[in-house]
């Protein structure tokens, strides 16, 4: 039996070991940003505080790691000489927090120190097909594991999640402060609306739609990355606005920052998070709650269908999405090769990814592709396409398992929940699921980045309220 950690207990003491953890945490962001002294300094004091408020409440760690790698691009393009500091530094965090989130069990005495949950068959079969297709295929060994950490290492903020013992209450606190700080980001995608706008500072490429109106990107580097967040957490603010029977200030900052998120994603014109929502919204009033699908049809339908007729640069750039797209073209081109080896894939790390491009693969040239088949991010812009010629109907399939357990005990979990808050939550969290695979039928948001991070960090927060069982925090047994 593996038992999942939905708790939080003080610590005895603070050993010397929490205190090597911490120092590690010091130095590692300090040595991601040696080359400028000032932010040497901000990152030492930054560390410190940080260290502090780790020592006090141990799972903080999560919520650093999760916030930096969400956060690390909107970072990295205001010192892009960092960049690739500020990535590497965002992937120790993940090693760390997981290294802490055992070390923390140890001294709590916990059996096990370490579980990966009910996500443990998918995770393992994934890699067994990994290997398999790496020998059949004959891929050099460095290259399949770059390939496979590049496709999980986003999941290690899930297995932080569930082993460093955080709470169902640390989950919704947790939700709030996400809508906040995304409500945030909203406003100031709200404010890029205007065209010399000082909250472009904060922004990355000024992009304009087919009508000539701006795509706003938030904080973040690019219109669909800032879409592809806010259709995650989106839903979050609106469960709790329409089904949390919340009061006061959190009421108000909820309904607030839901419609800051709302006409932000609208401005970002990313049609992948623009369909992906309606999408999500009809998958979850059929399987999980029937509210929302009457809610939809009845109220959000009409009003979308009276905003396209009279918003015509909407409209317009929805359209768009019939007349011929490169993703389609792209997924022409790989057929091929996808037909050819259709059960294992070609092996890992061989094809769309970057690691495919950074270790020069083969195949590109074999099966004549040009140059531009590396769509945006030097990547295949199609997560799923890129997936399964890699790994295979097997290897697709166990990676889906993975999405399909998180949505089965999060479905478990809302049918068994009482308090109305915690069942928006739920409900806020399954929407995840289904916008992120959809997303990633047309971009690599479920390839190593903030996206998927997010999306596993979600998933994480899903087990914990799955694992709480009661008020109380009483964990459930998983077979």
């Amino acid at each position: 039996m593996i038992r999942l950690r939905a708790w939080s207990e003080p610590l005895p003491t603070i050993s010397v070991d929490s205190l090597v953890a911490l120092a590690a945490l010091g130095l590692l962001v300090i040595a991601a940003l040696i080359a400028n002294v000032a932010l040497v300094v901000a990152a030492g004091i930054l560390a410190i505080l940080l260290g502090f408020v780790i020592l006090r409440h141990p799972t903080a760690i999560a919520y650093v790691a999760l916030g930096w790698l969400v956060f690390e691009k909107a970072l990295g393009q205001h010192v892009g000489s960092l960049d690739n500091s500020i990535s590497t530094a965002g992937d120790g965090l993940l090693v760390l927090g997981l290294v802490w989130a055992m070390a923390l069990n140890l001294m709590r005495r916990r059996d096990p120190v370490f579980t990966f949950g009910p996500i443990v068959t998918g995770l393992f079969a994934f890699v067994a097909f990994g290997i398999v297709s790496t020998v059949i295929n004959n891929v050099p060994m460095h290259v399949a594991l770059l390939g496979l950490l590049s496709t999980l290492h986003s999941l290690l903020i899930l297995l932080i999640i569930i082993n460093i013992g955080i709470s169902a209450l640390d989950v919704h606190r947790f939700v709030l402060a996400a809508v906040t700080i995304m409500s945030v980001a909203a406003l100031i995608g709200v404010l890029q609306i205007i065209p010399h706008s000082p909250a472009w500072w904060f922004g990355g490429l000024r992009m304009t739609s087919s009508a000539g109106l701006l795509r706003v990107d938030g904080p973040f580097e690019h219109p669909n990355s800032f879409a592809d967040y806010l259709a995650m957490v989106l839903p979050l603010g609106l469960m709790l606005a329409l089904f949390g029977r919340l009061t006061g200030l959190a009421k108000t900052v909820v309904v607030a920052g839901s419609g800051l998120m709302l006409i932000a994603v609208l401005f970002t014109f990313a049609r992948e998070a623009w369909l992906a929502l309606p999408i999500a919204t009809v998958f979850l009033g059929l399987t999980v709650e029937r509210r929302l699908l009457k809610g939809f049809m009845t109220y959000a339908l009409p009003l979308v269908a009276v905003f396209l007729v009279v918003a015509a640069p909407f409209a317009t750039r929805l359209l768009e999405t019939t007349h011929g797209n490169l993703r389609l073209t792209l997924l022409g081109l790989s057929m091929p090769l996808i037909l050819s080896h259709i059960w294992l894939g070609v092996g890992p790390g061989r094809f769309g990814g970057h690691v495919a491009l950074i270790t020069h693969t083969p195949l590109y040239a074999q099966y004549h592709l040009t140059s531009y088949f590396y769509g945006t991010g030097n990547q295949i812009d199609m997560f799923w396409t890129h997936l399964i010629a890699e790994s295979g109907i097997l290897g697709t399939l166990a990676y889906l398992s993975m999405i399909v357990i998180c949505f089965v005990l999060g479905r478990r979990a809302y049918r068994a929940a009482v308090s109305p808050q915690r069942r928006a939550i739920i409900l806020g969290l399954l929407y995840a699921i289904p916008v992120a695979v959809f997303v990633s039928f047309v971009s690599p948001t479920l390839e190593a980045g903030p996206g998927a991070t997010l999306f596993w960090g979600l998933m994480g927060m899903l087990l914990v309220l799955w694992a709480s069982g009661d008020p109380h925090g009483v964990p459930q047994e998983v077979v």
